[in-house]
């Protein structure tokens, strides 16, 4: 059962990547659900799937145009604002309990009023990271 509610969900995210993505999902989304099912059985090789399809999102996110990586983001209820109008900087603004401490601890977030401001730079971490979650 817990099987078929993750392949439920992945296919919920494979809608939300073609809408923002220049390459057709189709090509790879066969194979990874046979494998998300195939892996989904033991929890020792569902967290060997998840952490390398992890990389492989890491690496097509890092070769992704900029509005991909924006419409993904905010596909995930990240909003991206310009905090100044002199500021060539643009950050997501989300609450600050979801922020990854790995960020925090490095001082990489803004935090203001009780949402963090990550850096544009940060992006590909934090869509890596909701996935793991997801």
């Amino acid at each position: 059962a817990a099987c078929i509610e993750r392949l439920r969900l992945a296919v919920a995210d494979v809608a939300t990547l073609e809408e923002h993505c220049s390459f057709s999902v189709d090509e790879d989304a066969v194979a990874h659900f046979v494998l998300r099912l195939a892996f989904c059985r033991n929890p020792s090789l569902c967290d060997w799937f998840t952490a390398t399809e992890s990389s492989l999102l890491a690496k097509r996110a890092a070769n992704a145009e900029a509005r991909v990586l924006v419409g993904a983001a905010e596909s995930l209820g990240l909003v991206l604002v310009n905090p100044s109008p002199s500021s060539t900087n643009r950050y997501f603004t989300m609450p600050f309990t979801e922020v990854l401490p790995r960020l925090i601890a490095t001082r990489r977030v803004l935090l203001q009023r009780g949402m963090a401001l990550v850096p544009e730079s940060e992006a590909i971490t934090v869509l890596v990271e909701k996935y793991k979650a997801h």
